[in-house]
C-alpha cells in the first residue's frame, strides 16, 4: 500500500520521497517536502532538508523520539501488523482499522485503500468460489474454504500456495479444488473477478484484509467470518455476508445471488479508495505538525 499512497500524495501535489533507514531496522519512511534524494545517513539528511513530517511504515518508537527531540521534526508511524503491545505515546500510531486500533489501546486509524479505477469490474462471473491467502497458515482458514466448497458442491479456486500444511498429494484428490498457486497483478484480479464469492474464513483478528476490497472492487461479494476488521469492511447483506461459523458460510453461499455486484464496486469506491486513505493520512500529518501526541 505504501507505493499506492505515495503515488496518490504526489498526484495531490505533495512532494514525497520514499526511502529506508538502517537505523530504523528496515522501516520504510515517506518524506514530504524533501528537495533531494535520501542520503545514507537519515538524521543528516533530515537535518538538512527539514521536511514537514516523516511517515514511518512500521513502529519506530526510539527513532521517532530522537527525531522529535534532536531535530524537532514531527512524525507518524503506520502500524500494519499485529503487535498487541501498546506503542509509546510519542509514536503517533496510525492503525489500519478501528478494531486494529482498539486491540492496541489506540484510537487513530485510517482504512487501507486501492486505486479502484485500475481494477476491472466483472459483471458475469462463473459459479466458482475463490480463496486468496497464505494457505499454510491455519489462521487464514484455507482448509475451511475447501470444506465449504465440498459441502456446497462448488468449485474452489485456491490462490496463494499449492498445498495446505499436510501432505502435498492431498490437494489433487480434492475434486472441487483448483490450486492456482501465487498470482499477482492482472491474473489475480481476473481470478477474483470471475468468482461468485470470495471466502474469507479467518481464525484471527485480521487488522484489515486488502483482498476484501480488491474482490469487492471486481464486483465479487465476500463471505467472511466475523473476526478482526471484517465488519468494518463488508456490509452484511449488501456486499456479502458476515457469518459466525462454517454452517453460516455454507448457507451464505446459497444466498450469494442476492448480492448486487455493482453495489460491491460502489462500496469500495465510496469507502476504500486510495484518495480516501490519502486524505485520512493527511489529517494525521496535520495533527502531528500541530504538536499533537496520541
Amino acid at each position: 500500500m505504501l507505493l499506492g499512497l505515495a503515488t496518490e500524495q504526489k498526484r495531490l501535489g505533495h512532494e514525497v520521497r520514499v526511502g529506508s533507514s538502517a537505523e530504523g531496522a528496515g522501516s520504510e519512511v515517506v518524506y514530504l517536502n524533501v528537495g533531494t534524494d535520501l542520503t545514507p545517513t537519515l538524521f543528516e539528511t533530515l537535518s538538512k532538508q527539514n521536511p514537514d513530517v516523516v511517515h514511518f511504515h512500521a513502529l519506530s518508537g526510539s527513532l521517532q523520539s530522537r527525531l522529535g527531540r534532536e531535530l524537532g521534526i514531527p512524525s507518524v508511524s503506520h502500524v500494519h501488523g499485529a503487535n498487541h503491545d501498546a506503542p509509546p505515546r510519542d509514536v503517533n500510531a496510525i492503525y489500519v482499522s478501528q478494531r486494529h486500533a482498539a486491540l492496541h489501546d489506540g484510537s487513530v486509524y485510517v482504512h487501507n485503500g486501492i486505486d479502484v479505477d485500475s481494477v476491472p469490474f466483472f459483471e458475469h462471473p462463473s459459479d466458482s468460489l475463490v480463496f486468496l491467502g497464505k494457505v499454510r497458515r491455519s489462521k487464514k482458514g484455507a482448509d475451511t474454504a475447501v470444506a465449504v466448497a465440498q459441502r456446497t458442491g462448488r468449485t474452489l479456486k485456491l490462490i496463494g500456495g499449492r498445498k495446505l500444511n499436510i501432505p502435498q498429494s492431498w490437494l489433487p484428490f480434492q475434486r472441487r479444488v483448483k490450486a492456482l498457486g501465487v498470482l499477482g497483478g492482472e491474473q489475480k484480479l481476473t481470478a477474483l473477478g470471475n468468482a461468485s464469492a470470495l471466502l474469507f474464513p479467518i481464525r484471527w483478528e485480521e487488522p484489515f484484509g486488502l483482498v476484501l476490497i480488491e474482490a469487492m472492487a471486481c464486483g465479487t461479494p465476500v463471505i467472511a467470518f466475523d473476526r478482526g476488521a471484517v465488519p468494518e469492511i463488508v456490509e452484511h447483506g449488501v456486499t456479502g455476508f458476515v457469518v459466525k461459523d462454517f454452517e453460516g458460510m455454507c448457507e451464505a453461499v446459497s444466498r450469494i445471488d442476492e448480492i448486487d455486484r455493482a453495489a460491491c464496486r460502489r462500496h469500495v469506491e465510496a469507502h476504500f479508495s486510495i484518495r480516501r486513505t490519502a486524505d485520512g493520512v493527511m489529517a494525521c500529518y496535520r495533527r502531528a505538525i500541530a504538536g499533537e501526541r496520541w
